[in-house]
């Protein structure tokens, strides 16, 4: 799937970028990493299931949104309390992360299930 390799460059160019302006390398990866993966997985899930069986979305998008908030709770609270990692950075970055990826899932899955045109 080219969208997941085209993610895959957005969210690791992005980084090194921000890494090498702003600094923060650590937190911003760490930042970067969860949305990123979770990103992947749903694209990947929610394109593999649509081919297979579109009657199936609609409980893997509630599975899925249920798996996320128990997923980025962890992960945020894991990170934020037993790392050294620099709290605002992190946070920021994930933030930015999170709504960008979320609004790039959004616009394919809104191409994908569009009517085709004849």
């Amino acid at each position: 799937m080219k969208i997941i390799i085209y993610l895959t460059l957005l969210c690791f160019g992005t980084w090194g970028l921000a890494a090498g302006l702003i600094g923060h390398a650590s937190e911003l990866l760490w930042a970067m990493l969860g949305p990123w993966g979770v990103g992947v997985l749903t694209l990947w899930s929610v394109s593999h299931t649509y081919n297979r069986d579109p009657e199936q979305l609609t409980g893997l998008m509630m599975k899925s949104f249920v798996g996320k908030m128990i997923f980025y709770g962890i992960y945020i609270a894991l990170l934020i309390v037993f790392s050294t990692i620099s709290r605002v950075p992190f946070i920021i970055g994930f933030a930015v992360y999170f709504i960008v990826l979320h609004i790039i899932e959004a616009l394919y899955f809104q191409s994908i299930f569009k009517p085709k045109k004849s």
